[in-house]
């Protein structure tokens, strides 16, 4: 079996364990969704006590490594991860404004994280208020040119978070899960989504956009 697929098969079980999938509405009665909301519990009740350290110790070599650049601790997110952010970019060109973010995530669902890179295009003017877009990748061989900053990134994480993976940009998208919502979802959500909407997705679920490689 090709790596790729034996990883989204993995993590398909591991999404199966926490999530109701085709039975949404048994979802509080649900043993593993039990368990990820003690581990939504335990996460908050630790950042009362800026735990864990090494999530701590980490956000400050992200801060170190893109001196200059903003940084944002997500870890107060509505869901099982913790996630930093770094604004990369921003331009104006007519019409539109272009935001681009560096974000990775820390799974607490299964023992992997994701680093992606959001380029988001907000589009100006009265009859487009509020309109925006978001294209998704890997932030490899991206025009900001980060690879070199990716993979020291990946470095960093190694040393903290040393029993996690990288997951392969593509099977976090590639794949998809119909029947069921993520942890912060509801019934009006029921549809198809991404493992990384169900294990890693802090700030894209509810959100549009389009995924390049």
């Amino acid at each position: 079996m090709h790596p790729n697929k034996e990883l989204a098969q993995y993590f398909l079980q591991r999404i199966h364990h926490y999530y109701p999938i085709g039975l949404p509405h048994f979802s509080h009665g649900y043993p593993g969704f039990q368990e990820l909301q003690q581990i939504m519990q335990d996460k908050f009740s630790a950042i009362e006590r800026e735990e864990p350290k090494t999530w701590y110790d980490l956000v400050k070599e992200v801060q170190n490594e893109w001196s200059g650049y903003q940084v944002f601790n997500s870890m107060a997110a509505q869901f099982p991860c913790y996630e930093v952010s770094v604004r990369l970019a921003e331009a104006a060109k007519t019409g539109m404004h272009i935001y681009s973010s560096l974000i990775l995530s820390v799974s607490l669902l299964v023992k992997h994280y994701a680093i992606v890179v959001v380029d988001q295009y907000s589009y100006q003017g009265p009859e487009y208020s509020g309109v925006s877009h978001k294209i998704v990748c890997s932030g490899m061989q991206h025009h900001l040119e980060l690879d070199a900053k990716i993979q020291r990134l990946k470095h960093i994480v190694c040393e903290f978070f040393p029993e996690h993976q990288y997951t392969n940009h593509d099977v976090l998208f590639k794949y998809k899960i119909q029947g069921g919502y993520p942890y912060n979802g509801s019934y009006d959500d029921l549809g198809e989504y991404t493992i990384y909407d169900y294990l890693f997705s802090g700030g894209l679920f509810r959100q549009q956009y389009t995924v390049a490689h």
